[in-house]
């Protein structure tokens, strides 16, 4: 992989506005009765990005749910600086950004209105000219009156990672971003990702594809 165990320039000359920490210590999950992994630990902090792999049913998705609050762990604890995840659930949803390795999109919508839609869901609008921004960054301008159903795969995946420029997540977790993208869409995912960690972002990425990205933190899931 491409993935290299070191600082980054982009984060060494990151200026970060107060700093967070992101933690899960002692994890077990279960999935259908079957342990998946056990007495797990991970660590980000702002302007870091962690990269998890390891074969498929290792257990990548299932960590990445344990990060969103959709799911519990066995033991455990997940929690932030000032809490514990499913104690203060609705300030964690707010600081979360989930891409799925499904696009959870309404193919039956265009992709403005999908865009509509999430930025709904999260909240108070920030306003349309965000929106444009997002379509902009992520080539799908002249897409935006497209219903999704007509788009290829690669483009419902722009579309899906659109929504991480929608809304002002500290945290962003993304199950193998990459699928179905070509090389600019790559490019322009790991830009978005370098902004992000610039303005104290983080990220947590799950892939088994190589991704030209460097991570202060890695996970292999064996």
């Amino acid at each position: 992989m491409l993935i290299r165990n070191n600082v980054s320039i982009e984060a060494t000359t990151s200026v970060i506005i107060g700093t967070m920490k992101f933690v899960g210590e002692n994890l077990t999950c279960n999935r259908s009765g079957r342990e998946i992994f056990s007495k797990l630990h991970f660590e980000v902090r702002s302007g870091e990005v962690l990269v998890i792999t390891g074969k498929n049913g290792a257990g990548k998705t299932s960590l990445l749910r344990l990060m969103t609050g959709l799911s519990r762990p066995v033991t455990g604890s997940i929690h932030w600086d000032d809490g514990d995840i499913f104690c203060f659930s609705e300030r964690h949803r707010q600081r979360v950004a989930y891409v799925g390795h499904t696009d959870a999109l309404k193919s039956v919508l265009t992709v403005f209105e999908n865009l509509q839609l999430w930025m709904a869901i999260r909240g108070p609008s920030q306003g349309k000219e965000l929106l444009k921004k997002a379509l902009s960054t992520f080539g799908l301008s002249d897409l935006r009156d497209t219903p999704v159903a007509e788009l290829s795969t690669g483009q419902r995946r722009r579309v899906a990672l659109s929504r991480l420029l929608t809304a002002d997540s500290t945290l962003w977790l993304l199950d193998e971003p990459t699928i179905a993208l070509d090389d600019d869409a790559i490019g322009i995912l790991i830009s978005s990702i370098c902004q992000h960690r610039r303005q104290g972002g983080m990220a947590v990425i799950a892939t088994n594809a190589p991704i030209d990205i460097s991570a202060e933190r890695m996970l292999d899931l064996r």
